[in-house]
């Protein structure tokens, strides 16, 4: 049927079709009130009419349906919500991903949100191709259409290489050894380390030392990727002249080495900062095994199954030969801590637990005289050292709970460790513990009452007096019925010690100056350790050269008719005695002097005015084993912050032949025990069938750089105002295809 003899058109105006375009009319048909669409092609004129209902029900193959389903506008104003959707749930409620076990970067990497961003790239890629034509009046539309695509490959592309981690580069620093615990411990030589940078100042006041000693910075000079090559100084000690020490890394340089001399007392050594050739990975985690100091010999093992926020342990049946060896794990309140489910939810969640270290079916596997499991997990847990009965050696210790203001305090007393023997509590209160040995009774050293809150005994021996006074700083002591003068020129509640076998320990002290006709010295009087006492030179010595210096360098006392001895009763002090044939006691000296003694028994508490004192456990020969402390999430920093740091993973050591095996705690490693401030050392297992003793890391994999980096300077920089502490960081690098070396500048803020 052709148009011209099935309708009438009554033209109004000009219409002038384009060549191969479809007009379509609406006409009424003949006889009938209802209308009927025709379509007519300007290109034939005379081509047969088709109607809708014709082309709707052409059959469509299945790639024009996908390509219809893509085209919906619904569906990309869907997906565009579904996107937004999950980015405010893993950004804005990180609580919502912690569930899974998932961190940011791992979230926006996951399939899921990789698969909206496909689909929303195949929507917006088939409805631009068929709703909008490429013209200059779309070019706007196509524009951003097009932005928006490369955004989303963008992103893909960035989450899916991303690896985040960080480098160590450790400043140069000078160390101050102690030249007299070099020959004595050379592990407790260390004095003080300080970084070498222009400017830096480390001054200390030692009046046994000879006074203060004060060490400058005053130029640092770089060579090629070697920071800090050569490092002068200004030092200065006590009264001496200053002098200039230059220290090098080169120890055959003219005019200078890594060690130098400072005064008689102290070494000086120069230490640089080592290039790096690889980064700790943040994303995966690592089970490291160290065999010598090699580590590029060390196994690595990644652990990307490894839960991240949440406590994740098996719990084993009573029955269960496994979980023979473990204990309730508790946190720092006493509470038993429970595990989360250990099911992970399919193709969303990428953890497990428990699992393999080494893949039982790899060859691998077949080098191991036992196999590794991971099956526990805590987020944010310390690991103590435990004292259980059953050990073999002497070692007394106490488990005290102290309880002052609301606050509860525990801590271990370790009577043989010097600097654990005693603990000083926020309030000035000392706790300490002390062995007698075979003794059946106290000491009436410890309970004999005493008057004053500064309490000095003097003993003349050729006199034969002994008397005692309440004293105070700058208080001078004519003692009648002898030629001695005391002046006191020092009180002082706690002061460290650095005699080997003491560091660290801390003892009240009263600094004596003691005059007769024949000498005067300064006597260090300790309360703790007696035979420590000392007579050296006073400050008021005139020649500068011997003040703070001992008087006899062979002996320790140089007037052995006087003794004294100081008691400091400013504050509460618990003494516990006990030994073989005697129960822990307790002497409690008061505020002023008074005193009281006690049999201690467990878990009954001592009161006292504003606290009390509760005995937890004792133990003679003790049994050590490392267990962990989960801290309650209301003491909790933000896992943002400390990521795993505060972490630990449980190991399974179980023998391929016979029944042996083994749990082990294993805490996180911030760089693998290669850096002085992880504080963490690897964790050993002795008894180990076949090879004795094995160690473990648990830290991060290492990735290599793609070229050597070291620090070359650091220093402070002027910033506009309220824009918050900056620090200008350059930095060479070696290329290693021409071996060049570049320097590079980064920003800290």
């Amino acid at each position: 049927m052709h148009i011209e003899s099935a309708v009438k058109v009554k033209m109004t105006a000009r219409v002038q079709f384009a060549p191969n375009y479809w007009a379509i009319f609406r006409i009424p048909q003949h006889g009938i009130g209802d209308r009927r669409i025709l379509r007519y092609n300007t290109r034939s004129m005379h081509a047969p009419l088709q109607s809708t209902t014709a082309v709707r029900n052409r059959p469509r193959g299945p790639f024009r349906a996908v390509a219809d389903f893509f085209n919906s506008i619904r569906l990309g104003i869907f997906l565009i919500a579904a996107i937004l959707l999950y980015g405010t749930l893993g950004s804005a409620i990180p609580g919502f991903r912690h569930r899974f076990e998932l961190t940011e970067f791992q979230y926006f990497n996951h399939r899921i949100f990789f698969i909206l961003i496909v689909l929303f790239c195949i929507n917006l890629t088939v409805a631009t191709l068929r709703r909008i034509k490429f013209n200059r009046i779309n070019a706007g539309v196509l524009t951003v259409h097009t932005g928006l695509l490369l955004l989303c490959y963008g992103s893909v592309v960035y989450f899916g290489n991303k690896i985040e981690g960080d480098i160590w580069l450790g400043t140069p620093n000078i160390r101050v050894l102690s030249r007299e615990r070099l020959q004595a411990n050379r592990d407790q030589a260390l004095l003080a380390n300080f970084p070498a940078i222009i400017g830096e100042v480390w001054e200390q006041n030692a009046p046994m030392l000879g006074g203060l000693q004060r060490i400058e910075v005053t130029d640092v000079q770089h060579e090629g990727m070697t920071t800090a090559a050569r490092v002068t100084l200004k030092a200065k000690s006590g009264a001496a002249p200053e002098e200039t020490i230059t220290l090098t890394l080169e120890d055959a340089a003219e005019g200078g080495g890594r060690i130098a001399s400072f005064g008689d007392r102290f070494v000086l050594m120069l230490s640089g900062s080592d290039e790096a050739s690889y980064f700790y990975d943040d994303t995966t985690p690592a089970l490291i095994i160290p065999f010598g100091n090699d580590r590029a010999k060390w196994a690595h093992f990644e652990l990307p199954a490894l839960p991240y926020y949440n406590e994740r342990f098996v719990q084993y049946a009573d029955e269960d030969p496994r979980g023979r060896d473990l204990t309730p794990i508790r946190d720092t309140e006493g509470n038993e801590v429970k595990s989360r489910p250990l099911s992970a939810i399919p193709l969303i969640e990428r953890w497990r637990m428990p699992f393999d270290v080494i893949d039982p079916a790899s060859t691998q596997a077949n080098d191991w005289p036992f196999t590794i499991q991971v099956d526990g997990f805590l987020p944010y847990t310390e690991i103590q050292p435990t004292a259980l009965p059953g050990g073999d050696k002497l070692f007394p210790l106490a488990l005290i709970d102290y309880v002052h203001g609301g606050d509860r305090h525990s801590e271990w007393l370790i009577s043989e460790a010097p600097e654990h023997a005693m603990v000083e509590f926020h309030d000035g209160l000392r706790a300490e513990l002390k062995w007698v040995g075979g003794a059946t009774a106290v000491d009436p050293v410890f309970t004999q009452p005493i008057n004053g809150r500064h309490v000095l005994s003097v003993f003349v021996k050729d006199k034969n007096i002994r008397r005692t006074f309440d004293v105070e700083a700058g208080q001078v002591i004519q003692f009648e019925g002898t030629d001695y003068t005391l002046t006191i020129d020092e009180l002082r509640p706690s002061w460290p010690l650095m005699t080997p076998g003491f560091q660290n320990a801390k003892t009240p002290i009263a600094l004596v100056v003691v005059k007769s006709p024949t000498m005067e010295f300064q006597r260090s009087v300790m309360q703790r350790f007696p035979q420590l006492n000392q007579d050296r030179y006073p400050q008021s010595n005139p020649d500068p050269e011997k003040r703070g210096k001992k008087v006899d360098p062979a002996r320790d006392l140089v007037d052995d008719n006087i003794e004294l001895s100081y008691v400091d009763a400013s504050t509460d002090h618990l003494l516990i005695v006990t030994g073989e044939n005697l129960a822990p006691t307790l002497v409690h000296t008061a505020i002023g002097g008074a005193r009281s003694v006690h049999v201690l028994k467990q878990n009954e508490p001592f009161k006292m005015a504003g606290g009390e004192l509760t005995l937890r456990e004792f133990h003679k020969m003790p049994r050590f084993e490392t267990v962990p402390v989960v801290i309650p999430e209301k003491n909790r920093r933000s896992l943002m912050d400390v990521k795993r740091s505060r972490s630990a993973v449980r190991l399974l050591l179980k023998a391929k032949e016979g029944d042996w095996m083994k749990h082990v705690w294993v805490p996180f490693s911030q760089y693998n025990t290669d850096n002085f401030l992880d504080q963490v050392a690897s964790t050993t297992v002795n008894g180990v069938p076949r090879i004795e003793q094995i160690s473990f890391i648990y830290g991060r994999t290492i990735r290599p750089l793609p070229t050597s980096l070291t620090l070359g300077d650091f220093r402070p920089t002027s910033i506009r105002r309220n824009a918050g502490p900056r620090m200008d960081q350059p930095f060479p690098i070696s290329r290693p295809r021409n071996g060049s070396d570049q320097t590079w500048k980064s920003v800290l803020k």
